[in-house]
């Protein structure tokens, strides 16, 4: 009894030594996101699926008060990955991200003199829904806009939205 025991726990072992490490992985984009003096600054990053400014939004997610974002992906691949921070211009970015990895993105951002004002983006919900011209992105935010303009920030919803 006890060697059959121990040949079905052997076996299990050496089936799971079979297995590729990280099979069960999450697929992740992390960043952080600075000024050129190396403050971190919080804002807002998009994801597009596939190539850069095909207007395919994702998914996405704030970045912290620490510059600290990470977006969980379904799958590996081709993104565009878009930054933006209230009074600095935002930034785009093509990456490849493998299946079961985690790519780590550092994003410097470059003040905009003209912005300072620019509306701040407090609160942002990402969904998806199903309509008769399939799946679509529904993005809602809560925005304090102080100029009573709206800035870059808000204008790149409306190529996601329509």
């Amino acid at each position: 009894m006890i060697h059959t025991v121990l040949s079905i726990f052997l076996a299990l072992w050496l089936a799971a030594l079979a297995l590729p490490l990280g099979a069960d992985a999450a697929t992740v984009i992390t960043g952080i996101v600075r000024t050129q003096s190396g403050q971190p600054l919080a804002g807002l990053a998009l994801l597009e699926k596939g190539e850069i400014h095909n207007n395919r939004w994702d998914r996405g997610t704030l970045v912290d008060t620490a510059g600290r974002f990470r977006i969980e992906l379904g799958e590996g691949g081709q993104y565009g990955l878009h930054v933006y921070s209230s009074g600095y211009i935002y930034k785009p970015n093509a990456v490849r991200v493998e299946t079961g990895k985690t790519l780590e993105v550092e994003v410097v951002l470059v003040p905009e003199p003209t912005r300072a004002n620019d509306p701040v983006i407090k609160r942002v919900e990402f969904g998806s829904s199903e309509t008769g011209k399939g799946k679509v992105m529904i993005v809602k935010m809560e925005v304090s806009d102080p100029n009573g303009i709206l800035g870059p920030q808000v204008l790149a919803f409306n190529a996601a939205t329509g």
